[in-house]
């Protein structure tokens, strides 16, 4: 129970951190080593499950995530980030929170739930009402460990948080394999969404096992509720921006339709999904410290985003040629069409993975108003060009999705970075190169595997995997050497790699205390 109470009140110290840079190492690390275990076990669990169940299984249960995980998210995209920037927490200021919270979500839920047959309505499928009921508990269940999540995140305790998410996301995705084997359908991803949520509950409380307090009114509380309801704001906005595009594909040409976007979405958003969006707690836990500083902001900024161009350019290259075969690997040949439309998102996946780093600026600067007014601009724009690719069917969405993508990234980077006097050359002179040599990497390679007649059939008869590894190979072969050619991207590659070694967990790393800095010099007994 003492050890309990001392693990708590860990949480709501709000001394400076003297090894911060090694600990938002270790954490970005851990939080890399988390997206990528993480997406391979969503990953093989969707390959298999789209093997056994069919398409409309999946459009099905989409048209109610789509709805649901906005407001599953209320508070969660929020309350979370309010917590990790408040300089001053304390436990009564955090279980307002929580309650403030919980009771929200619980309103929504139950809203939710008897939207059910409005749903179905609009889709014009009864099935949707009791997928609906199911899934509304999640809407619950995730605002029950958000602040528990934050408090972990403040303190950069991300190895944590890795084992309860990978934990709880393997044991609802082998759920849902053997739901799906049994005959049980869609049912299989509704189990998946509502265990993994379920799941988590016990687990926090077992790596945190801080207890809110009873409800009452904090006077500090308001001023963190404003901040959330600002970043929510954003996430809104920044939601509908991402699903408009399903919510009106589905609507106008099916299910079945929205089943092959949304495959081939989920493989253009994966790189961002995996860097940009998980290391959006480490960057924003670590840059929130040294904001004041705006040279020393810029200079970690500005590694970061030299890192992403150097993953994301060729990722884009790769993608645009191996689309259909990344697609036929992973899903097999009922999914022809997914192909064809990942091919048009690859010229954006670059542009996606960067674009986000826009929202650590707004949130580490303290300007969250400011992101949710640009999340509005970004929606009229998305809104007012999705219509333009409605009628050429998935393709066509897929081509507008893209174009706005690109367009918005260099506005939103410069628009988010006004603090720091960010300037449009110092985002040409970092993206630019890079942009360059998976360019030419990309033509080279296109020219050799499909414009060479005799290497093109050879290459033509080999399986969709050794395409992929030979194709692919080369293209990063090709564009290493460019990099390696010159000396500001050659630095870059080499930061990186510095970077990676770094983030992984040695027998020296360890003897930095992974947890606590100050835990080596507290007495033990």
């Amino acid at each position: 129970m003492n050890r309990d109470k001392s693990r708590v009140r860990e949480f709501f110290d709000n001394r400076s951190d003297p090894d911060l840079r090694n600990r938002a190492v270790r954490a970005a690390g851990a939080t890399v080593l988390a997206g990528v275990v993480g997406f391979l076990i969503y990953f093989i669990s969707t390959v298999i499950l789209a093997r056994i169940l069919v398409p409309e299984d999946f459009g099905l249960v989409l048209i109610v995530l789509t709805i649901s995980i906005p407001l599953a998210n209320f508070g969660v995209r929020g309350f979370t980030e309010a917590t990790i920037q408040d300089k001053n927490i304390t436990h009564e200021k955090i279980s307002a929170l929580f309650w403030i919270h919980v009771t929200c979500n619980l309103t929504l839920g139950v809203l939710f739930m008897a939207s059910a047959p409005l749903i179905a309505w609009l889709y014009d499928d009864s099935r949707l009402v009791a997928i609906s009921v199911v899934i509304s508990s999640s809407i619950i269940l995730d605002a029950l460990i958000t602040q528990h999540a934050a408090l972990l995140t403040r303190r950069l305790y991300f190895y944590k948080l890795t084992a309860v998410r990978l934990l709880a996301s393997l044991v609802s995705s082998g759920l849902a394999i053997y739901l799906a084997w049994t005959g049980w359908e869609y049912w299989a991803l509704v189990a998946r969404r509502v265990v993994g949520a379920l799941l988590l509950v016990p687990l926090f409380l077992v790596v945190n096992p801080w207890i809110p307090g009873l409800p009452k009114r904090h006077p500090g509380v308001w001023s963190m509720v404003k901040f959330a309801l600002n970043t929510y704001g954003n996430y809104i906005t920044n939601y509908f921006s991402r699903s408009l595009d399903k919510m009106l594909l589905g609507w106008y040409s099916g299910t079945t339709a929205l089943a092959h976007y949304d495959k081939a979405y989920y493989v253009f958003t994966a790189p961002a999904n995996q860097l940009s969006s998980p290391l959006t707690s480490v960057a924003v836990a670590t840059l929130s410290k040294i904001r004041d500083d705006h040279e020393r902001f810029r200079h970690y900024y500005f590694k970061a985003l030299s890192t992403f161009a150097l993953i994301g350019m060729p990722t884009s290259a790769a993608v645009i040629l191996l689309a259909p075969d990344i697609i036929y690997f992973l899903l097999g040949p009922q999914w022809e069409l997914a192909g064809e439309i990942l091919r048009i998102f690859g010229a954006g996946v670059a542009a996606l993975l960067i674009y986000g780093t826009h929202g650590w600026l707004h949130l580490s600067l303290g300007t969250p108003h400011h992101w949710f007014r640009w999340g509005l601009f970004e929606l009229v724009v998305v809104a007012a060009a999705l219509p333009a690719g409605l009628p050429f069917g998935a393709k066509g969405v897929a081509v507008a999705y893209t174009i706005v993508v690109c367009a918005l990234m260099g506005p939103g980077l410069l628009y988010a970075g006004r603090p720091i006097r960010l300037r449009l050359s110092e985002l040409v002179a970092i993206l630019w190169p890079f942009f360059i040599r998976a360019s030419i990497a990309g033509v080279i390679s296109w020219w050799l595997f499909f414009g060479v007649d005799a290497i093109f059939d050879f290459y033509l008869g080999l399986n969709s995997f050794l395409r992929l590894v030979v194709c692919s190979a080369f293209l990063l072969s090709v564009y290493g050497l460019l990099v390696l050619a010159s000396s500001r991207t050659r630095a870059s590659l080499f930061d990186c790699i510095s970077l990676a070694r770094q983030m992984i967990p040695t027998r020296s790393n360890k003897a930095l205390r992974d947890e606590d800095p100050q835990a080596s010099s507290t007495p033990r007994g």
